[in-house]
């Protein structure tokens, strides 16, 4: 059944350019200077083995045997091991394809790590596990609906809130605008006190124009309007109009506010890489972190989206372009940051639905579980891969079939390295994520400090 506060924020969402509100008014909050993490979230499922590929002769062409029917009979310049950009000594004899080059100048710079063979799991689990029935595993796998919703929220699909969402909610932020997400709504960012708003990447714009200069050439238009939408009008009876008249002025107030902080505000535009979706996007982040000490926030998660990757056909007529707009999109966006001093403040993290097969198909790659993520920040180990990256042949011990792989690190100790990093301790983090206990808390050793 849906809840009264659920149906309001569907309907506010709906009309508004903020949606979701609840929760204590705009205002301040998180002691300790100003953190933010910032979820890149790739639908479809990265096919992360065509990211990073082995650079030494033999796994090269072990790599390569795997998706023999894939690479065979074309002309893939790109794949050939020479093209590869090495990670060097500390990235275990692994390479970028040249499409992340962006990525690559990340890691060399020290400002980007590899998070090797990451992906949902309720326990520690091995393939005798899962062979012997011993092992619990998490629902669902290989729906793409059910496991981007476990990456953003640690259940199925339809869950409530996401661990983005409930970090702020530990951390008692107390503003709507310390959760947003941009061009959609995001699991990831909603929380219980902190639902979150939506933004769009173009810019943030009031109702119907109100404040706009067309609207002078009605001078009491604005007003009216203004009324209107902040329901300044007599006040209805009832508790369930109440509650719709006050989420639609807090949304309006939001707006209105936002609106005024991001008016001719070029921050960020250094991060929009002409015709990259995604670089959008973050360009409107920046802009919203320039913003952070006008709205006295101390900490703030974002969300934003690139999707594509469901790559079961015609990988190569799409994953390079992806790859490229991935890779351009995060340099662009960490030199500005590094240009607004900000670089240690914010992380900028990967998250998919699964990772892809080994073996490939005629023309692409299947659905996988386990994947390689990528972690960018001032305050990242960069230049190195955490975890270990699990041999690209099939039969192994990590191997769960077709060379899909056995997660070596669980999506709990991944959000939790980011967490700790974030300010909350293991109690709060044990809130976040219900089976945090179950792995070890400082395996992943993600960031400096």
């Amino acid at each position: 059944m849906t809840s009264r506060r659920e149906f309001l924020q569907s309907a506010l969402a709906s009309g508004l350019c903020l949606s979701a509100l609840q929760g204590p008014a705009l205002g301040a909050s998180g002691g300790g200077g100003y953190i933010a993490l910032v979820c890149v979230m790739l639908f479809g499922g990265m096919d992360s083995q065509d990211c990073l590929i082995p650079t030494g002769a033999q796994p090269y062409a072990a790599w390569r045997a795997a998706r023999t029917s894939l690479l065979d009979g074309e002309d893939r310049p790109t794949r050939e091991r020479e093209a590869l950009i090495s990670l060097g000594n500390k990235g275990q004899g692994f390479g970028f394809v040249p499409e992340l080059a962006g990525l690559a100048e990340l890691y060399q710079r020290g400002e980007l790590a590899v998070v090797a063979n990451a992906g949902p799991l309720v326990q520690p689990t091995s393939k005798r596990d899962i062979v012997d029935g011993r092992a619990v595993l998490p629902p669902r796998l290989a729906s793409h609906n059910d496991q981007r919703s476990i990456w953003e929220t640690m259940a199925a699909e339809g869950a409530g809130t996401g661990w983005g969402g409930r970090m702020i909610d530990e951390l008692s932020v107390g503003s709507d605008l310390a959760s947003i997400s941009l061009q959609r709504s995001a699991a990831f960012v909603v929380g219980n006190s902190s639902p979150g708003v939506t933004v769009a990447a173009s810019g943030v714009k009031l109702p119907f124009g109100v404040g706009k200069r067309r609207m002078k050439a009605a001078p009491g238009l604005p007003a009216l309007l203004e009324e209107h939408f902040r329901g300044l009008g007599e006040m209805p009876q009832g508790y369930f109009e109440q509650d719709i008249v006050a989420y639609q002025r807090r949304a309006y107030d939001a707006t209105k506010r936002l609106a005024g902080l991001l008016d001719k505000n070029k921050t960020g535009d250094t991060a929009n890489v002409e015709g990259n979706r995604l670089s959008a996007q973050l360009a409107m982040i920046a802009k919203l972190i320039s913003v952070q000490k006008d709205l006295g926030l101390g900490r703030q998660v974002f969300a934003v989206r690139l999707g594509g990757f469901d790559t079961h056909r015609n990988q190569f007529g799409k994953l390079p372009g992806l790859q490229q707009r991935l890779g351009e999109a995060l340099l662009a966006f960490q030199n500005t940051l590094n240009a607004m001093g900000v670089a240690d403040q914010v992380t900028t993290f990967t998250a998919s639905d699964f990772g892809r097969t080994l073996v490939s198909n005629p023309t692409g790659t299947d659905h996988g579980w386990g994947g390689h993520q990528f972690v960018m920040g001032g305050a990242v180990r960069g230049g190195r891969v955490i975890g270990e990256i699990p041999p690209y042949e099939v039969g192994h011990d990590l191997d769960w079939r077709r060379g899909a792989m056995i997660p070596t690190i669980s999506i709990e100790q991944y959000g939790g390295a980011l967490g700790r990093w974030f300010g909350l301790d293991d109690s709060q983090l044990s809130n976040v994520f219900a089976n945090y206990g179950r792995f070890d808390k400082g395996a992943v050793n993600l960031m400096k400090g």
